[in-house]
């Protein structure tokens, strides 16, 4: 296992950090990792990065240390449970994955349409882990979007529930 990052962005949801924090304890009990907390300035916990929604993403990220780098919304605390999962399909010496995403496509009738959603929106809904390469690439050419890591050649492996 490598060493995991878990990018937790709290704008406007102060209260349901603590919720968050021990859910994500919990769920992630046997691994080793640390938490970039990415919000206002109203965030009173170790390891902030106070930045605006709209840097958000690229402030946590350039904030991480890890080899593999989950990049979450707070409110997707019910989402918790597969990210051990989505570690395993990155995580494995005989996989060429770069970035393993969410989509939900239960109970979605407009599931296999793709739609352009902006960077906010799909952290609000979805979440990704992205290996380092990916991340420094984000990093680099300061853009992300899924259809960015394809362009640019990374494998995305998608986790569909």
């Amino acid at each position: 296992m490598q060493n995991l990052s878990i990018v937790v962005r709290c704008f406007n949801r102060r209260n349901m950090v603590d919720d968050f924090l021990l859910n994500l304890r919990e769920t992630l009990r046997n691994y080793e990792y640390e938490v970039v907390l990415v919000g206002g300035g109203d965030l009173d916990y170790e390891n902030v990065v106070v930045t605006t929604e709209k840097d958000a993403i690229f402030d946590g990220l350039r904030n991480a240390s890890g080899d593999l780098v989950c990049f979450i919304d707070v409110n997707l605390i019910d989402s918790l449970r597969f990210i051990p999962t989505m570690i395993g399909l990155i995580d494995e010496v005989d996989r060429d994955f770069d970035a393993a995403m969410t989509r939900k496509v239960k109970g979605n009738r407009f599931a296999g349409l793709k739609s352009k959603v902006s960077h906010k929106d799909f952290f609000e809904n979805e979440f990704c882990l992205l290996k380092r390469n990916a991340v420094d690439a984000i990093l680099s050419e300061n853009a992300f979007s899924p259809d960015f890591l394809e362009r640019e050649g990374f494998r995305i492996a998608w986790y569909e529930y």
